[in-house]
């Protein structure tokens, strides 16, 4: 339970609970802009849990005395998040039909960039000896 709560990671939850409270604060002006919250919430909440899994992950390879290891790692974790994400936006736009926000995967894209920019934070202060 520490671990999900270590300092390292502070800054992904500062990001997480940010974009949750923006998201109710402007929870009914959102449709008016065509984004569709409930998608903005939903790819919030896997964002953050798959940085939290690759986090974990990149912490057991900088255990390990193979350098490879950190970099097989991150590209490992990178390729599997852009696997992973991309199927479900396509279910989403698939299942969704008409009434698919593409604004609001335009957002999670954003939201992409912006936690694997802060993985990639962490892994560094991982990795540096301070």
């Amino acid at each position: 339970m520490r671990r999900l709560f270590d300092k390292q990671i502070m800054p992904l939850w500062t990001v997480f609970l940010l974009v949750s409270g923006l998201l109710g604060i402007f929870w009914n002006k959102l449709p008016v802009k065509q984004i569709n919250p409930w998608v903005v919430l939903i790819g919030n909440a896997l964002l953050f849990g798959i940085a939290l899994l690759n986090i974990a992950y990149h912490r057991a390879s900088l255990q390990k005395k193979n350098p490879q290891a950190v970099l097989r790692s991150v590209m490992g974790a990178t390729m599997v998040k852009l696997f992973v994400l991309a199927a479900l936006v396509i279910i989403y736009l698939v299942s969704a039909g008409s009434a698919r926000s593409i604004y609001g995967v335009i957002a999670c894209m954003g939201l992409y960039i912006i936690y694997s920019w802060m993985e990639t934070k962490i892994l560094l202060q991982m990795k540096s000896p301070h």
